[in-house]
């Protein structure tokens, strides 16, 4: 859990720094970042692992792990470029 959470602190951090990138760089496009990604596992069940939600109006949902019943913060909503 605390790994995710560094994690999500980074994407914030980097996200609000206001760092530009040329179209040269090796960085992931809106469009290719765009669906849900399920973070550091492949198990597919009856709820999703921690995961990431993309959108094309460049809003993302962190989702906390969906078995984590007693976690009182179930998402966190930010916006990307």
């Amino acid at each position: 859990m605390y790994k995710y959470c560094v994690f999500l602190g980074i994407l914030i951090s980097f996200g609000n720094a206001g760092l530009s990138h040329s179209k040269n760089d090796s960085v992931v496009s809106q469009n290719q970042l765009i669906g849900v990604w399920q973070v550091g596992s492949d198990v597919v069940s009856s709820t999703l692992q921690a995961n990431f939600q993309f959108y094309k109006t460049g809003r993302y949902i962190y989702n906390f792990n969906g078995y984590a019943e007693l976690n009182p913060i179930f998402s966190i909503t930010g916006n990307y470029k």
